[in-house]
């Protein structure tokens, strides 16, 4: 098995700070996502369901990515999406990462009109899933670099 590559980071070999939210419904996948993620040295907060990811970006500023599925009870990913963008200043910019088995066309339209980040597919391998990840959080950190900078 090759070793894997560290997720892209800041000068100092750090993420400045910057957290991910990853969000599933299914368990089994939300933990795999966790694990592999933080063995790639990221600092990664679950989340089971929109109620609950919603919750955490309210209370953790540090939330820079978020991770999550399309298809879940209730509201899905693209909602949470939405409501995260609603009113978001710059300075809490949060870049989007869908992760799904069940993407359609629409879907990747709906969300490229929302400006998601990117989407992949379930499954992921993990190499890849951090890198995308690591660009995500590169993103968000800049845009909130640059607003602390306008502001």
């Amino acid at each position: 098995m090759e070793p894997l590559e560290a997720p892209i980071m800041n000068g100092d070999g750090k993420t400045s700070g910057a957290r991910i939210l990853a969000v599933d419904d299914d368990q089994d996948v939300l933990d795999s996502i966790v694990e592999g993620l933080r063995l790639l040295d990221f600092d990664v907060v679950p989340a089971a369901n929109v109620p609950d990811a919603e919750a955490t970006v309210a209370s953790t500023p540090e939330i820079a990515v978020v991770l999550t599925d399309l298809r879940m009870p209730g509201l899905g990913g693209l909602d949470l999406i939405e409501r995260l963008s609603h009113d978001r200043p710059e300075s809490r910019a949060i870049e989007v990462v869908i992760l799904s088995g069940h993407i359609t066309p629409d879907d990747i339209a709906r969300a490229n009109r929302m400006g998601v980040f990117r989407a992949l597919g379930k499954p992921t391998p993990l190499r890849q899933l951090g890198v995308v990840v690591g660009e995500a959080l590169a993103k968000a950190t800049a845009r909130r670099d640059q607003a602390a900078q306008a502001g």
